[in-house]
């Protein structure tokens, strides 16, 4: 049994509450059972309340396999543990002081289902991808479209995280520098958007953006009427022509002036914005394919609206940025693939975006009890 297990059973209070009692026969009544801590340090759970033998304490909360765990992991030596007002274990071996007065403890062992902990071993002895694969036929659709739905958002929340303070213009370029770089270099455009910022790149002309793009040059901030040479390292191994980077810098250089027409599309129904945007950029540069278009909508128009609803509080913005993602085609990849054999299903990008987060920040990261869909087929 693992530690983040009994956090879960805890978190979502999935053990016997009839009669309960603490390690030394004590009443206690879970009044609060505190905001989980994310955070590698502290006590599991912050803000607690319990009320032992009628009085209410506020405080922390720290569960533990075994009670003498508390000292293996020196929590004594650690005043961010002075708080904790309940400690609740597995199985309880030792008793824990505080400046000498003994914490409660609250033992589970025998107030768990026997079949949680057998659906919780099955997974953890998984070697595959998918521990959910035999099981997830059981589960109902609903909450496979509620996972869907919820992870969408989340991946936003992910994607542009570090790029909510940026300058909307700026935004803008830089999320078009990655996605038009594509999986494989993406980071490499992000780089030479930093490095040759929208403020600048925007007074050049066509031929001029090119040629300072092509020549791998960043902008000297220090002084801006020097460019000082800042070389990137382009990937092309196992790439078609069409998306070398020489390509893709040239398409890049030719597409910027989107940035600015973004401005015109903002208040346009979602339907108008994704046919007068692949007018625009077909203007802008005919070698841009149809999958490269929609490439650009789910990876950069998508989450500039999202961003810029946060900038505005105008949440118009973000309703829109979902319903061009549900106006665009799935994604066709090995990942969309196998999660739709997994039984999701996948009409649009909408569809596909969420896949391809739930893949890679659950199953691939074999975080099973972080799953809602996960945690049905363990709770079952």
């Amino acid at each position: 049994m693992k530690e983040q297990f009994l956090q879960l059973v805890w978190k979502l209070k999935l053990f016997e509450h009839s009669n309960l009692r603490l390690f030394d026969g004590g009443t206690i009544i879970i009044k609060d059972y505190g905001i989980y801590n994310s955070n590698e340090s502290g006590p599991d759970f912050l803000n607690a309340r319990v009320k032992i033998d009628n009085i209410v304490w506020s405080g922390n909360i720290e569960i533990h396999l075994k009670s003498s765990d508390w000292y293996k992991h020196n929590h004594q030596k650690d005043f961010a543990y002075n708080n904790v007002v309940l400690h609740v274990v597995w199985e309880n071996d030792c008793s824990v002081e505080i400046n000498g007065w003994e914490v409660p403890v609250l033992e589970l062992k025998d107030r768990v289902r026997q079949n949680l902990m057998e659906n919780f071993s099955k997974f953890q002895k998984s070697i595959t991808i998918f521990p959910c694969k035999r099981l997830i036929s059981n589960i109902d659709s609903i909450y496979l479209r509620q996972m869907i739905d919820a992870s969408v958002f989340i991946r936003l929340e992910r994607k542009t995280a570090l790029l909510i303070d940026q300058d909307i213009n700026q935004l803008a370029y830089t999320l078009f520098s990655k996605a038009i770089g594509g999986k494989v270099n993406q980071f490499a455009f992000e780089y030479l958007a930093q490095n040759l910022p929208f403020s600048f790149i925007e007074q050049l002309n066509n031929q001029q953006r090119k040629l300072t793009i092509a020549s791998h040059r960043g902008l000297d901030l220090s002084n801006q009427s020097e460019l000082s040479k800042v070389f990137v390292n382009y990937k092309r191994k196992g790439m078609r022509p069409a998306s070398f980077p020489e390509k893709r810098l040239m398409q890049f250089a030719n597409i910027i002036p989107i940035v600015s027409k973004l401005h015109e599309l903002i208040d346009l129904s979602p339907e108008e914005f994704v046919f007068q945007f692949r007018k625009y950029i077909q203007k802008l540069d005919i070698s841009i394919s149809f999958d490269t278009q929609n490439l650009l909508l789910i990876n950069a128009v998508v989450p500039y609206l999202f961003v810029r609803a946060k900038h505005t509080g105008f949440d118009q913005l973000q309703e829109k940025a979902f319903d061009i993602l549900t106006i665009l085609p799935p994604e066709k990849n090995n990942t969309v693939s196998k999660m739709k054999e997994l039984g999701f299903v996948a009409n649009n990008s909408f569809d596909s975006q969420a896949l391809l987060e739930i893949y890679n920040e659950f199953c691939l990261a074999k975080k099973c009890l972080n799953c809602a869909v996960g945690m049905k087929i363990i709770n079952s």
